[in-house]
Parts: structure tokens; C-alpha cells; sequence
């Protein structure tokens, strides 16, 4: 049985979702990202790291080196919601890094050449090792400069998973961007 598979089982079991003529219909799409974002884990890993520059200039210092070693790369968190919803302020930035990242030599030389360096406290940037791949489905560049940053969805979950301040850059990512794509799809299910 495949993955997807297994997911439209459960959805239809957890009554998310029903099943008609092969195709699969949320039923309440809302309560379903309320749920996935209670169960999501977040990152596997994070790297604190620490910039003498702020934050701002500490994400281009590592979109940089994610561009000269070829690594996937999207701002996330709070880096994200504060280009998506600017009113969303930050001190702490994140970058999900895919795995290559995350090798000894590319964290060195990310500390020797562009000044971030590995700390126990006090980050002003987390380097996070996504869970798969999915992180950076659906990426999109905003901010000035343009940067990757996580899909709306991503940094909602990713936002939800950090708690306090988190809830409300989440809310504020929920209300600008997504509430009106699932309230459609609520009412397109109602009128079937």
C-alpha cells in the first residue's frame, strides 16, 4: 500500500475527507490544518547559530552560502511570516537547509566565510534540518531582497509549532492568506 494511500484512509476514517467516484472531497478543511498543526513535529534539528550583523543581513549571509554550495534552501518562521505579513517582527531568524547543509565542513566553512558562528545561546538565526523534502513545496520568493521563503501553509504550521508569539504571526498568516482558500472549499462542498 502506498503513502497516499495510506493518507486517504485516514482522512476518510478520521472523517476529514469523503470519497466519491474515485475522488477525494474535504469535508471540514479547517478543523483538518487545525489538527496536522497540533500534530506537526517541526524541524528535526536545529543549529543555532550567531551573526555580529542583524538578522536581516545574517539571512542573506546564509541565502549566500546556500547559493555557493547548491543547497535548497526557504526562510521560514518567523523570516518567512515577517515577508509574507510584515507586520510580524522578529529578532530570531530561520532557514530550513536540506541536508547538505548540514555536513561538519559546510558549517565550518559557513563560520570561517560568512560569520556565522555555531552557539549554545543566544542565536539570532537557526539553521533547521527539515523532517523530508515537503518543506519547500510550494516555496515563494518575497521580502527585499527576494528571498525563498516557505509556502503560506509551511510557515503557518512551521509558526504554530513555535508557540507563544508564534500563535499570533500564525494567525496573522491564516487571516491574509489561507482562511479565504478553505473557506471556498467549505462552501464548494457544501454545495454539492
Amino acid at each position: 500500500v502506498c503513502s497516499s494511500d495510506l493518507v486517504k484512509r485516514a482522512l476518510v476514517e478520521e472523517s476529514y475527507a469523503v470519497e466519491r467516484e474515485g475522488e477525494l472531497y474535504l469535508r471540514d478543511p479547517i478543523e483538518l490544518l487545525k489538527d496536522w498543526s497540533q500534530r506537526y513535529p517541526g524541524p528535526v534539528a536545529t543549529t543555532p547559530l550567531y551573526f555580529r550583523r542583524d538578522v536581516v543581513a545574517a539571512e542573506q549571509s546564509v541565502s549566500q552560502w546556500c547559493r555557493d554550495n547548491s543547497l535548497q534552501y526557504a526562510l521560514a518562521g518567523f523570516s518567512a511570516a515577517w515577508r509574507l505579513a510584515p507586520e510580524v517582527r522578529y529578532s530570531v531568524a530561520a532557514v530550513y537547509v536540506d541536508d547538505g547543509g548540514f555536513q561538519q565542513e559546510l558549517v565550518d566553512q559557513l563560520a570561517a566565510a560568512y560569520g556565522g558562528k555555531p552557539v549554545d545561546t543566544g542565536p539570532n538565526l537557526l539553521l533547521w534540518r527539515p523532517f523530508d523534502q515537503s518543506v519547500f513545496a510550494g516555496a515563494l520568493t518575497a521580502g527585499e531582497p527576494e528571498l525563498p521563503v516557505t509556502s503560506t501553509l509551511q510557515t503557518y504550521l512551521d509558526l504554530n509549532h513555535l508557540g507563544g508569539r508564534g500563535d499570533a504571526a500564525a494567525a496573522a498568516i491564516f487571516e491574509k492568506y489561507i482562511a479565504r482558500e478553505l473557506q471556498a472549499l467549505v462552501t464548494q462542498e457544501r454545495d454539492r
